[in-house]
């Protein structure tokens, strides 16, 4: 479905277009491996900087996987309720 998403966009508009991933998991699978997914399937694609000052980071790696190097620039929210 990410795919659809960023194929969906306008390359040809003045912005490019842009898609917001966001997900309700905590989990790296649904999260940084699906951005990784994008980013290597689509090399046109790229990741910008939200300006969001909460969070953490994305990981750059994890259980021994490397992630894209612009991963980090993803981010980690936790909601406690």
């Amino acid at each position: 479905l990410i795919l659809c998403a960023l194929d969906s966009c306008d390359a040809s508009s003045s912005t490019g277009g842009y898609v917001v991933y966001s997900t309700c998991s905590v989990t790296v699978d649904e999260n940084e491996s699906v951005v990784d997914y994008a980013l290597r399937k689509r090399p046109n694609v790229k990741l910008v900087d939200t300006g969001l000052e909460f969070g953490v980071e994305g990981f750059k790696s994890f259980g021994g996987k490397q992630f894209h190097s612009s991963v980090n620039l993803t981010r980690r929210v936790s909601v406690a309720t």
